[in-house]
């Protein structure tokens, strides 16, 4: 008695389910990819538009560490920071979806857009990454602001979404204004869960905000 082509036809089957599957995601994350370059490249144009109405109004500033004191200049062994501007604009482009390793190179596009010269020095890498830290400490310190004097919060709820196939969660509470309107403050923008059950993003925000 001859074979039944039937598990021949599931095996073609499940393979050509597989290849449209991995082509899928791949244009998913192409185009998932293309968007976040274009809002990069127009917070990126808009920071440097505002930058540049500053500095005309304004005298050149040097892209250099500074020195915490005077006297930490005249001796050996004295420690420089960035000004806080520079920290400013880095936090400020980091806030925006700029990437920590590209952040280093639009400085340097800025700064010739501003002054026609190549900057004295550039943050490093690892410092840009540690201003991620900075980043979240200010959001954290402006959502307190917020929430604090407020005698209720009229509503709390999450937002889930997935980019790159990586579902992440963000807490939100409702404060009703003056006019009667709903205004949202995010709490935690990006908590990451294992999938988009109810019951793991319970977890994940308690976890993220344990108190």
């Amino acid at each position: 008695m001859p074979r039944s082509p039937l598990p021949r036809q599931r095996k073609l089957t499940d393979e050509r389910l597989k290849k449209w599957q991995k082509e899928h995601n791949a244009r998913r994350l192409a185009h998932d990819k293309l968007i976040d370059q274009e809002k990069q490249n127009k917070t990126t144009i808009a920071v440097m538009e505002r930058y540049k109405t500053l500095a005309e109004s304004n005298t050149q500033r040097e892209m250099k560490k500074e020195w915490k004191d005077v006297a930490a200049s005249k001796r050996r062994g004295g420690s420089r920071r960035w000004p806080v501007g520079v920290v400013q604009l880095i936090c400020e482009l980091l806030v925006n979806g700029t990437p920590p390793v590209t952040v280093r190179d639009n400085i340097e596009t800025l700064y010739w857009t501003l002054y026609k010269k190549a900057p004295q020095e550039l943050p490093s890498i690892s410092f840009v990454r540690d201003c991620r830290t900075k980043v979240e400490v200010i959001g954290e310190t402006i959502t307190s602001i917020k929430l604090a004097p407020a005698p209720t919060w009229d509503q709390l709820w999450t937002d889930a979404t997935t980019r790159r196939q990586i579902p992440f969660t963000a807490l939100i509470i409702g404060m009703l204004g003056d006019d009667a309107k709903i205004y949202p403050v995010v709490v935690s923008s990006c908590i990451f869960t294992e999938d988009e059950r109810s019951e793991t993003q319970a977890e994940g925000v308690i976890s993220r905000n344990p108190r």
